[in-house]
Parts: structure tokens; C-alpha cells; sequence
């Protein structure tokens, strides 16, 4: 009996062979096999898989030829037939959309269990994303599209990159990982090529999850742009941010591309980027909460050798650390007891140590929040009165509403009790670091 590589393998060679005798009666099956093999990452067992897919979609669909003789590049059994096949687009591809084409999609293989919380954000991901995927027929029956397009936006540090790795590798599609800031070119007109050339990876590889991170950086507000429009500046922006607007579009009308933007300055997002249609829901990611960062510490802790941990304790002392805060105190005491313990297992108060020495980097973000889009408080004296004032904000009124849960969160966590509470709980937790 074949293995499924076998089978898979077996397939593909017949796929080559009925294309080799011009035999096109399957040539649309076969090209969907080809297809599904490279999103299963195959290229690894058939080397000269994304080769072979170029090959058939050169002559229906030059912008997917060009993503898959882009990747046979990299592939030494492929590199010269593809370098040859991309010969006839010599005015076509500038050296850093040559980079973005290259970009590999990965196939992710987190899940929903690596990620610790945000159970709202996960029902949200089951309903519009992993339920839709699986029931199509009943998506079709009602003529509902299938797809959602959203923002995760929130302080740094708590899950939104994690969270975007885990929906692709909860529906098994691939995920390409875009850092928005490496499409700006340096010349102009590049961003926005580049932005086109993303869309058209994501339509090569579809279904698949297409994540901008820091996403800002490409789609900040049109009027605050300002810069050499020679070398990238405004003009350039502008131009891709245009772009960005008509790819949004026609992946509007496109069921299989799930586009996930990442932010942690919302406010600083276009407003035509987020309207309805295109990024239609803004999810906020918060801070975690005392449980949450139990559950952090749980999971962070639970292959290392320790003693009995205080989980609840250890949780109450580390208000005002994000998630990756904790990994960051995992990683520390562990790595501080194999150098001065490596015999003994890690103790309570060893990570208590960790608590008080590392500084969580919840409080400085809110803080900055809160400059940015409230304002400052500023004393003045006038005629020898102390006067208060606020400079005033980046968030529009009709923002407020739609950042209401991250505004919430300002009042707390960027108060002068919410800083105290911080530096009484690590200085208890350095007292304690000695017992």
C-alpha cells in the first residue's frame, strides 16, 4: 500500500505526464492538485513543484506564473528554467518586488491551544473564518459570501501575531506574514507595486491567511503623510495606499482570502481602509487580566522542571506584564537557574526575582496611548494661578466610539493608582524573591 507522499508523488508525476502530451482534458483538476500539494508544502518532497505550477499558469495567468517561477528561483533543481521562464518579463520586476515575490508562505502549525485567552476573539475567528470554511455548501445555499477581512489591534506583546498563526493553522491554510513597514520602496511607485505584488502571492496560494503587521506603517491617515515624494515619501505612500484601497476591493468579491491587519496605533489607520467592506471589524486585543496571566505562566512554565508554583500568586504580583512579558520571565529564570542551579528545580522564588527585576511594559504603552489620543495634561501659571490644560488628541469624535473598550482601558491602566499598585506588587514580590 503507497504512503500518502507515495500517492501524492504518484499523482504529480501522471499530472506532468498529461501536460507533456498537451493533454488538457483534466488541465483545470490538475492544476487544482498542484495547487493543494504546494499549500500541504510539498515543494519539499517535489522540488520541482512550484516549477511545474508556473508552468501551467503561464499561459492563463501571468501575475501566478510569475509568484510561482519566483519561488522555483530559490529551488536548485528549478533555478535555471525558472530564471529562463521569468526572462520574458524583463520590465516587469524591479529588484524589491523580486524580494516580496519571494517571500515564502508558511504552513503554520500553531493552534488555537498556543494562544492564551481571548476567548472573544476566537468565537469571532470560529464563526466568521473555521465554520464558513467547513460549511460551504450552506454559505452557498444563502449566496453568503465566505471571507471577513479585521484588525487586531491593542498594546504589544499580548497575541495578535500569535492569534493570526493560529487561525491559519486552525483551518490548514498557509499564512503569509507580511511586515507592512518592508513594502515601502525606496523609489517611487515600488510600495505600491509591492502591495500589488502581495495581493497576487495571496491569490496564487488561496484559500490562505494574508497578515500585515504593524500595519500602520502602510495605511496610516492621507492627510498626516508628509515627506520627499522623489525618494518613497508622500506621493509614494499615497500611491500605495490607493492600491491597497483596490486590492481590498477585489478581495472583497474573492472568498478565499482572509486578510488580517495587526496595529497597536489604530487611531493612526485611514479611515477609507477601515470602512465597511473593506476591514470591516476592529477587534480589540486587552491587556491580560489576572487570570489570563495565570494561564500565561501556566503555559509557559509547563516544560520546564519546577517545584509546585504558586500560580495564583505569581499572577497577582505581575499587573502590568503583557503575555510576552511572561515569556520573557520564562525564558530569564530558566536560562539564570541552568547557570547557577542546573541540579535543583526552578522555585517560586526564583521567578519572583524575575517579577521584580523585569519591569512590565503595559505602563509606558498606555501611557504613550493616552498622549496620542486624548492628549496631555499640561500646568500652567497664569497671573499666578495654576491653570490645567489639555492638548488635544489624535482620535476623531467618531472614533470614540469605535475604540471604546481600548479608551476604557486608558482610564485604568494609565493612572497614577494603576502605576502605584505596579511598583507596590513588584517591590512585595522582591521582598518575597528573599524567603
Amino acid at each position: 500500500m503507497l504512503s500518502a507522499n507515495e500517492t501524492d508523488i504518484e499523482a504529480f508525476n501522471m499530472i506532468v505526464e498529461r501536460f507533456q502530451r498537451n493533454d488538457t482534458s483534466s488541465f483545470d483538476a490538475d492544476l487544482k492538485k498542484l495547487i493543494d500539494l504546494y499549500r500541504r508544502g510539498m515543494e519539499t518532497t517535489i522540488p520541482i513543484l512550484p516549477y511545474t505550477i508556473g508552468r501551467f499558469y503561464d499561459s492563463i495567468d501571468s501575475p501566478k506564473a510569475k509568484f510561482f517561477f519566483m519561488q522555483a528561483l530559490d529551488i536548485p533543481e528549478t533555478s535555471e528554467r525558472a530564471a529562463s521562464a521569468l526572462s520574458k518579463y524583463p520590465h516587469e520586476i524591479d529588484a524589491e518586488t523580486e524580494k516580496i515575490l519571494r517571500l515564502k508562505p508558511m504552513i503554520s502549525h500553531t493552534t488555537f491551544n498556543d494562544v492564551v485567552g481571548l476567548e472573544h476573539i476566537k468565537s469571532y475567528v470560529q464563526k466568521n473564518i473555521i465554520y464558513p470554511l467547513a460549511n460551504t455548501d450552506s454559505f452557498s445555499k444563502y449566496h453568503q459570501k465566505i471571507g471577513a477581512s479585521f484588525i487586531l489591534y491593542g498594546p504589544p506583546g499580548n497575541g495578535k501575531t500569535l492569534l493570526a498563526k493560529a487561525i491559519a493553522g486552525s483551518v490548514g491554510v498557509p499564512f503569509i506574514n507580511i511586515e507592512s513597514a518592508t513594502l515601502k520602496g525606496q523609489y517611487q511607485g515600488v510600495t505600491a507595486k509591492n502591495v500589488k505584488a502581495v495581493f497576487e502571492q495571496a491569490r496564487a496560494i488561496s484559500p490562505c491567511i494574508l497578515f500585515f503587521d504593524e500595519f500602520e506603517h502602510l495605511a496610516q491617515k492621507r492627510e498626516n503623510l508628509s515627506g520627499d515624494s522623489r525618494h518613497g515619501g508622500t506621493s509614494d505612500l499615497l500611491s500605495a495606499i490607493n492600491t491597497m484601497l483596490t486590492e481590498l476591493d477585489g478581495a472583497a468579491s474573492n472568498e478565499t482570502i482572509f486578510i488580517v491587519g495587526s496595529t497597536n496605533r489604530p487611531w493612526m489607520l485611514d479611515s477609507a481602509i477601515t470602512r465597511s467592506g473593506r476591514f470591516e471589524d476592529l477587534l480589540y486585543v486587552p491587556p491580560p487580566d489576572r487570570k489570563q496571566r495565570e494561564l500565561g505562566f501556566r503555559y509557559y512554565f509547563k516544560d520546564k522542571n519546577t517545584t509546585k508554583l504558586h500560580y495564583r500568586l505569581l499572577s497577582t504580583l505581575s499587573e502590568g506584564y503583557s503575555q510576552a512579558d511572561i515569556a520573557k520571565i520564562a525564558n530569564k529564570t530558566t536560562i539564570e537557574h541552568i547557570f547557577k542551579r542546573k541540579d535543583k528545580r526552578i522555585s517560586n522564588t526564583e521567578i519572583l526575582r524575575s517579577i521584580a527585576d523585569e519591569k512590565g511594559s503595559l505602563l509606558n504603552w498606555f501611557n504613550d496611548a493616552r498622549k496620542e489620543l486624548v492628549g496631555e495634561r499640561q500646568l500652567q501659571i497664569v497671573n499666578g494661578k495654576k491653570i490645567e490644560k489639555w492638548d488635544k488628541g489624535k482620535i476623531e469624535e467618531n472614533d470614540r466610539q469605535r475604540f471604546k473598550p481600548l479608551l476604557k482601558d486608558l482610564l485604568r491602566f494609565a493612572s497614577a493608582d494603576y502605576a502605584h499598585t505596579i511598583a507596590m506588587r513588584r517591590n512585595i514580590a522582591k521582598v518575597l524573591s528573599y524567603f
